[in-house]
């Protein structure tokens, strides 16, 4: 089996994407509890339609949740990535 060495400048591009993803991804779960939040007040304040704006602040905090597991995993992907080759060889040829 032929070695295929790691191109560096794919490895930095694909940090690069993987940082601006973070970004995006990490803002979600901030926006998303907000909005949560949001409509917990109007549901204390106003008393309107308490089982629609209750269950929507379910599913919004539900989704804040689902995005800080998929931001970490992210995070953790490339550490995954090295730990694997440094123990098992080459993931693929060209990470």
């Amino acid at each position: 089996m032929e070695h295929v060495p790691v191109v560096p400048e794919f490895r930095e591009a694909l940090a690069a994407v993987f940082d601006v993803f973070m970004a995006v991804v990490g803002l979600l779960p901030v926006i998303l509890a907000g909005l949560a939040l949001i409509l917990g007040l109007l549901l204390m304040l106003f008393g309107l339609l308490p089982a629609v704006i209750g269950g929507l602040a379910n599913i919004l905090a539900l989704w804040a949740s689902f995005f800080v597991i998929l931001m970490t995993f992210f995070g953790l992907l490339p550490d995954i990535i090295d730990i694997y080759n440094a123990n098992f060889g080459r993931l693929a040829t060209i990470i």
